[in-house]
């Protein structure tokens, strides 16, 4: 409501020429020609204009009844495809030749595929992602919904599933839970739901000194390992044992309230405190909520499959 006045009001600010009431009004003086010069009109007048478009767009996230519109990011294509240009040492000043579009051929030197000149590329990489004969993709998956259910993957290394990153704990198991997974049509619900109901899973974290001698890591897992909660958890946890968490599900969204203005503008608004779960906090990067940075949340601007 405050952004449907502010938006009728600013509305009716004329573009240039004389000052009437209105626009004298809003500018918040009493003679232009005692107060300010030209310069300093227009200077005004365009911050008001700002504040205009910004009234307009936070309008523009409610529908006739003042709901909130659902917003995702999304991306769309170009209309023209266009190769990369080679950056000596990363420098954007020393361009060198265009490299024209393919495939990474370190990965597949035998996978062979053609771009027409509309197209990016993506498509074609998404369908190799989950192609059948793809083991890759899959195996990478499995292992890192193992790692969230146990604290650690069957390959320890999230980042690196080559040679060079180490053998899996249980191949078998992994290659199994592999072909599952893309059977049943990549459902990552489906997977957590087969996992949990596992023995494996439902273990107790009790010692056994004959296991431990023999497998002190618990790579093999005999037992529930003991972990560190994540900052979601606890944050969650305090809200809740101090009867403040807010359980249903919010109206709108922090991002979607903030409008179309520049992220300087906009922090406040992001890091503005909420009672919600933590899955309901929007992550944008350089403007973490505070109370997960208090507890170590991961850097959003940086991949990071396995936390610190």
């Amino acid at each position: 409501k405050n952004a449907l006045r502010q938006f009728q009001r600013l509305k009716k600010l004329p573009d240039h020429g004389r000052i009437d009431e209105a626009t004298r009004k809003a500018l918040g003086v009493s003679s232009f020609r005692e107060s300010y010069d030209s310069y300093r009109y227009f200077q005004r007048t365009r911050r008001v204009r700002d504040r205009m478009n910004v009234a307009s767009a936070q309008l523009n996230n409610y529908d006739e009844n003042g709901t909130a519109k659902p917003q995702a990011m999304g991306m769309r294509e170009r209309g023209s495809g266009r190769g990369t240009r080679l950056l000596v040492l990363g420098q954007a000043r020393r361009a060198r030749q265009t490299i024209s579009r393919g495939f990474v051929k370190i990965v597949n030197p035998d996978y062979r595929v053609s771009f027409s000149r509309s197209s990016s590329g993506r498509l074609q990489l998404a369908d190799w992602l989950v192609a059948p004969d793809n083991p890759l993709t899959s195996r990478v998956m499995v292992n890192r919904i193992w790692h969230h259910l146990f604290g650690q993957g069957m390959l320890k290394n999230m980042d690196n599933f080559g040679s060079t990153g180490g053998d899996p704990s249980h191949p078998e198991l992994l290659d199994h839970l592999a072909l599952r997974f893309a059977k049943n049509g990549w459902s990552v619900k489906g997977m957590i739901r087969e996992i949990v109901r596992s023995r494996t899973y439902q273990l107790a974290s009790d010692y056994d000194s004959a296991n431990y001698n023999a497998d002190p890591d618990n790579r093999y897992l005999w037992r529930r390992s003991t972990r560190r909660l994540d900052a979601e958890s606890i944050r969650d946890s305090m809200l809740s044992a101090s009867g403040l968490l807010k359980p249903e599900r919010p109206r709108g969204s922090a991002v979607s309230n903030a409008g179309d203005r520049r992220v300087s503008s906009r922090s406040q608004t992001l890091r503005a405190t909420t009672d919600h779960r933590s899955v309901f906090l929007p992550i944008v990067r350089d403007m973490i909520s505070e109370p997960l940075r208090l507890f170590d949340y991961a850097e959003p601007s940086m991949v990071t499959g396995k936390r610190d």
